[in-house]
Parts: structure tokens; C-alpha cells; sequence
């Protein structure tokens, strides 16, 4: 604190330093913060009053993160429902911008401040961190990183690199296809002799890529979490997209008479939740019917999938872009889904959210601005490679090039590792986009300035 205070007390230097900047990027982050709690409690989706009622009675599976119910757990003594959770999501996503607004200030460029407090009034991004759910946790904790790495550039600070490190694992053990997002970060984390050349560059991004893949295995084995068979919802949406493309049945023999014709009636490349068992009405084709044929012929769901995209890859590419081009918001008509609900999902707690103007005009906001180019997916992933591409010339490369990264590949990662369609999805490409975004263009106005 008496390092800010003594940036602060200085009103003004070099290259227009301001006081006033810092304060109003502190109010806007502060602001950021404190809007979400428009949705006290908390909001809890159907994935989170799942995740909660087994941190409150036990028996974990592995269809959503088992790290983040057994985390849930160990607030249930201290208070009940989802307080704490959102609570714990919008103090880390606080503590990452407010140690980028730091870094901003110790490197006394106010106007980069106020750039990166602007992050964190984007209106999707704000409604959806009122939102308990694992995404909003694993961007508050990617955010949280971002702002570890600025800290502890051109420092050992071995304590505070392993907090960051700690947190990136943690990331990855909240959503399956998230080590993409780390791995750049988490590279970039380590000292620089991790680095200091190509083969070790290799070989840490390697022993990284280990790490992050095996971070939610690992965690399922430690929490105890049981085998839910999640990973054929990715399997069945694939071969409904592969049947769908191809005209042949590609489906394993459940006993379903007219597959092709059933298919075409169960199958969007929106989303798979048209072969879940919660679908109305139930497709003929459904997850437990195709889960019992694996288990019953000793099937490997993964390598029956491996095998059918190898003998149908034109297919199987027709139906993942077109996925993708929905996740991403590239080419449609209509937003496929919601950006935050309304509403508590229904709950055997009695959990609920008072609905308010604010909590109204929130979500008003956010599917306006979502709805624009500047709240697509696909417009953010374009800006990361930007910056990526013209990174050699950026001041501060070290920061803005693996937030740029880690961003681009989490969103391509979609382009493979995904079953649905929701912007949640994707908070973690437009927030780290938008950080790296404001960063480089900090640094191509501080060269034009000096020219």
C-alpha cells in the first residue's frame, strides 16, 4: 500500500500521468464487482443446484467439476447456499484487475489503467459473474493470474508465482477443455530460464500441457467422484452431427428402428441436450440407451468415436462448423440461447433472487451488447491474433501476447471440445481478449507518442 500511495500522491509525470485516472479505473472495477451482487444470492443454474446438493450430501460425480462442490463444501458451516461461491468468483476477478490497475500505475500509464477497468463493466460479463457457475469461477481465476504475471514480471517472487500457478491449475480443473487457456499463462507464470531457450520452451510447454490435461482426471480421483459417463454427450453429438451430414447411421445398434429418420428430428447443431434424458419428449436416441450399449459390450466410447471421425471426416468437419460457427457467434440470424437467466433455478432450498430493475436492465444490457460484433466470440478471438501477430513489436509482449494466447486457444478449443452453445461459454475469450486488447493498443499509442 505505501508503494501505490506513493504513485498516487505524485499528480502528475511523464508522458500525462494522472492521478484522477487511477481513482476512476479503482470506481469502475469496484463497480464491476459490486453490480453482480444485483443477483443475491447468487445465481444458481440447474448445474449448480446439482453441484450443491452433492456438496451438502456427498456421492460427487464427475459431470460437473467435483474440485468446485468439494470447495462448496467446506463453506456450508460458515453459510448457507451460494453467498460464498459468488462471493469467492468476484473477489478474485477484483483482486485480478485491481493488480493490473496497480502494474498500470507503478509503470505510471493511467490511461492503460482506466483501458482495463473498462473490462470489467462489460455487461455480459457482468450479469454473468452474479452467476454461480464454473465458467464465471474459472474466468475470475484466470483474470486473478493475469494480474499475478504483471505483478511478478522482472521479480522471483516465488510466493506470489506459485499463487498464480495455483490458480491456473485450478482453472483447469473446472472445465474440461480448459488447459488450452492455461497453458500459455502457465508458461508465462514460470521463471524465465523455463524458457531461456527453444528446447526448453518445448519441453515446458510438454510437461505444462501434462499437467492441465491431467488436472480434472486427477481431481475426479482425488474428490472420489464417480463416472457419470459425461463424455459421451460430446460422442452422441458427434455422431448425430456425422449421421446427420452423411446419411449413414453411425450409431451404435441400441434397437432403434429408422436411426437416420430419428436422427434428423433429434439433431441441432446448436446444442446436444436433444439426446439427454431431460429432453422433451425423448429422442429414441438417447444418452442412456447408447451409455448401456458401451457398458454392456465393453465399449470404448472414445475410441468407437475416434474411429467413426476417421471414416467420416467430411461429415464430421460439416457438422463441427457449424457448431462452432453458433458458438462463436460468427454467422446467425438469432442468439441461440440466453446470456444470464432471470431467475434461480428451482431448488429444494428455497433459494431464490429478488428480480429488480437492476437485475433487469442488467440483462437487458447484456443481450443488446452481446448481440453486437463487439460482444461476439469470434470478433475477440480475431483481436487476440491480432495482437499475437504484431506482438514483436509490443513494449509489453510478456503479458499481452499469453492473455492473447491463452484466449485464441481456448476459443478454438471449442472448434473440438465442445456439446453446447452458451455464451457463459465463452466469458473467458472476450474478458482475456479485451485485457490483451487494451494492452497492446496501449503500447502502439505509447510508440506512435514517441515518434
Amino acid at each position: 500500500m505505501a508503494g501505490l500511495n506513493r504513485i498516487l500522491s505524485r499528480k502528475r509525470g511523464a508522458e500525462g500521468f494522472s492521478v484522477w485516472h487511477i481513482w476512476l479505473a479503482v470506481a469502475m472495477v469496484t463497480a464491476g464487482t459490486l453490480l453482480p451482487l444485483a443477483y443475491w444470492p447468487g445465481l444458481m443454474t440447474q448445474d449448480s443446484v446439482r453441484q450443491y446438493w452433492q456438496a451438502l450430501h456427498g456421492g460427487l460425480d464427475d459431470w460437473h467439476p467435483p474440485v468446485m462442490a468439494v470447495l462448496w463444501r467446506q463453506f456450508i458451516p460458515i453459510w448457507f447456499g451460494p453467498p460464498p461461491m459468488l462471493l469467492m468468483q468476484l473477489g478474485l476477478m477484483a483482486g485480478g484487475f485491481f493488480a493490473l490497475i496497480g502494474w498500470s500505475a507503478g509503470l505510471r500509464r493511467s490511461r492503460l489503467a482506466v483501458g482495463i477497468a473498462l473490462c470489467a463493466l462489460f455487461p455480459a460479463q457482468v450479469a454473468l459473474m452474479g452467476e454461480v457457475v464454473k465458467d464465471s469461477l474459472m474466468t475470475a481465476a484466470l483474470v486473478a493470474s493475469a494480474g499475478i504475471l504483471a505483478l511478478v514480471h522482472g521479480r522471483r517472487a516465488v510466493a506470489l508465482r506459485t499463487l498464480g500457478i495455483i490458480l491456473i491449475v485450478f482453472s483447469a480443473c473446472l472445465r474440461f477443455n480448459a488447459f488450452p487457456a492455461g497453458l500459455p499463462l502457465l508458461i508465462a507464470m514460470l521463471e524465465p530460464a523455463w524458457r531461456g531457450s527453444w528446447r526448453r520452451m518445448t519441453a515446458t510447454a510438454l510437461i505444462g500441457t501434462a499437467i492441465l490435461g491431467a488436472a480434472i482426471p486427477v481431481s475426479n480421483r482425488l474428490t472420489g467422484a464417480k463416472s457419470s459417463g459425461v463424455e459421451l454427450s460430446l460422442v452422441i453429438f458427434d455422431l448425430g452431427g456425422i449421421t446427420r451430414n452423411s446419411g449413414v447411421d453411425v450409431f451404435p445398434d441400441i434397437g432403434v428402428p429408422h436411426t437416420i429418420e430419428s436422427n434428423q428430428k433429434c439433431y441441432s447443431p446448436v446444442k446436444w441436450d436433444t439426446y439427454s434424458w431431460w429432453a422433451a419428449p425423448l429422442c429414441p436416441i438417447n444418452f442412456d440407451d447408447v451409455k448401456r450399449h458401451f457398458r454392456a459390450n465393453h465399449l470404448s466410447p472414445y475410441g468407437y468415436w475416434i474411429r467413426t471421425v476417421a471414416a467420416h471426416p467430411i461429415a464430421y468437419a460439416r457438422h463441427r462448423v457449424a457448431h462452432w460457427n453458433i458458438n462463436v457467434r460468427f454467422w446467425i440470424h438469432k442468439e441461440p440461447s440466453y446470456i444470464v437467466k432471470p431467475k434461480m433455478a428451482a431448488n429444494p432450498w428455497g433459494l431464490y433472487t429478488y428480480a429488480s430493475e437492476t437485475t433487469r436492465d442488467l440483462r437487458k444490457a447484456a443481450e443488446f451488447t452481446a448481440a453486437l460484433p463487439t460482444g461476439w466470440p469470434c470478433v475477440w478471438m480475431a483481436v487476440a491474433l491480432g495482437v499475437l501477430l504484431i506482438s514483436r513489436r509490443l513494449e509489453t509482449a510478456w503479458l499481452a501476447a499469453p492473455l492473447a494466447a491463452s484466449t485464441l486457444l481456448y476459443g478454438l478449443g471449442y472448434l473440438i471440445f465442445s456439446v453446447a452453445s452458451d455464451y457463459r461459454y465463452h466469458l473467458w475469450t472476450v474478458a482475456g481478449s479485451a485485457i490483451a486488447a487494451m494492452i497492446a493498443g496501449s503500447d502502439l499509442l505509447r510508440g506512435a507518442e514517441r515518434k
